[in-house]
């Protein structure tokens, strides 16, 4: 039968597979078949906790975040760093969503904890545009998007006026 692997073809395969290759000038469904069909696990798609790991501690060291979105990116493709992207923020409305019920609904501890809701809306259309951004980046520069989520965790941490202040020194 034409088309058909031998089985010195598939022990390559699999091998490659499991070695991380990612190129077999085969039909992507022809590879996840003979990896199904050989018990070979389907491999962890995004960074892993070591990688994870291995970036806060560089950005913790002073690594500018184009440097640790280099090196996280080098190991990484863009396809798992677009996904990363998505989850980051569907994690992110969904907070916005809870702490829009916790206001309806009055759950807040103090009256003070949900009075600037109009600081809230705005901040969250910058997180949402910036995700959005970072994503589409993502597919064609990795390394870029990387930075860039990481940017949006220190505004979602660090006000930009606290920012402003601290570059400005004011």
């Amino acid at each position: 039968m034409p088309g058909k692997l031998s089985d010195d073809q598939i022990e390559e395969l699999v091998a490659g597979y499991r070695s991380g290759s990612t190129l077999f000038g085969m039909d992507r469904r022809t590879v996840s078949n003979v990896r199904c069909r050989h018990h070979v696990p389907t491999r962890r798609r995004g960074l892993s906790p070591e990688q994870a790991d291995d970036a806060i501690d560089s950005y913790n060291l002073g690594w500018s975040l184009a440097r640790v979105g280099e090196r996280v990116a080098s190991t990484t493709s863009p396809l798992a760093i677009t996904v990363c992207g998505l989850k980051l923020l569907v994690i992110r409305l969904r907070g916005a969503a809870l702490s829009a019920y916790a206001r309806l609904a009055h759950l807040y501890a103090s009256p003070g904890d949900d009075q600037d809701e109009e600081g809230t809306h705005r901040s969250l259309l910058l997180v949402v545009i910036g995700y959005v951004i970072a994503i589409l980046i993502g597919l064609f520069v990795p390394i870029a998007a990387v930075a860039l989520y990481f940017g949006i965790v220190v505004y979602l941490i660090v006000s930009l006026h606290q920012i402003a202040r601290a570059v400005f020194r004011r």
